[in-house]
């Protein structure tokens, strides 16, 4: 079995400067409705038999501009939730609200919508039925999902990439005897 991961296109939502708390929550949120960059995708000639894709914008456009077969939507795929990780008056670069944003989501901090459990136990849930399936299944997703998934994917004895940070609209091959 085969499971190929793939990251979103690259977004059309730059970001500059210093952003206070309320102005990373807002950028977060244009992040989700933005366009993206189309490109070529190698899908590697593998026959893919199923194909998944998180229900946002982004994922759903790359999905049917790299696969162009039938696509299952899922808000279990979407993207771990960014936000803000304190109320104090602080301005700080996109990237590190991100980074913030990633370790009060692990220590399953009250200003994450979502905990660090919750994620492993959607994951869990769509990954729990993708296996069972046993079909090479194609998945569009998110950066930081995907590492979430890698973790989970080895656990379950399945051989596949090392990755650091998922690029966009690369595909992460995964395979288990």
């Amino acid at each position: 079995m085969k499971i190929g991961l793939v990251r979103h296109f690259k977004v059309d939502c730059p970001h500059k400067g210093l952003y206070s708390g309320e102005q990373f929550d807002k950028w977060s949120y244009e992040y989700d409705y933005s366009e993206v960059f189309k490109k070529k995708v190698d899908l590697k000639g593998i026959d893919w038999e199923t194909c998944y894709s998180s229900d946002l914008k982004r994922a759903i456009e790359t999905a049917q501009y790299a696969y162009g077969g039938e696509i299952t939507m899922s808000p279990l795929l979407r993207e771990v939730p960014a936000n803000k990780f304190t109320n104090k008056n602080i301005k700080l670069p996109v990237d590190l609200w991100l980074l913030m944003a990633r370790q009060s989501w692990k220590k399953s901090s009250s200003f994450q919508k979502e905990t660090y459990q919750d994620t492993i136990n959607r994951i869990d849930e769509i990954f729990t039925e993708i296996i069972k399936s046993n079909r090479n299944t194609l998945v569009f997703c998110h950066g930081f999902l995907i590492l979430q998934i890698r973790k989970y994917l080895l656990s379950k004895g399945f051989k596949g990439n090392r990755i650091i940070k998922a690029q966009n609209g690369k595909m992460y091959l995964f395979e288990k005897e």
